[in-house]
């Protein structure tokens, strides 16, 4: 992470939606309900995808 290290708030708004995603991974987890698990693991890594490619295209 700290793809987007000149901009403290959007690294902030980033570390909060990575705590939003591991609470509700957690939940899903100890709920045992593994298609939600699965879900919210692939939207997270789709999302970290587009954040990559984001990065290299501004620069």
């Amino acid at each position: 992470y700290g793809l987007m290290g000149e901009n403290g708030s959007r690294d902030h708004a980033a570390l909060q939606h990575e705590l939003s995603i591991h609470k509700r991974l957690t939940a899903a987890i100890i709920g045992r309900d593994l298609t939600t698990a699965l879900a919210i693991f692939d939207e997270h890594q789709s999302q970290e995808a587009d954040l990559i490619h984001q990065y290299y295209d501004a620069r």
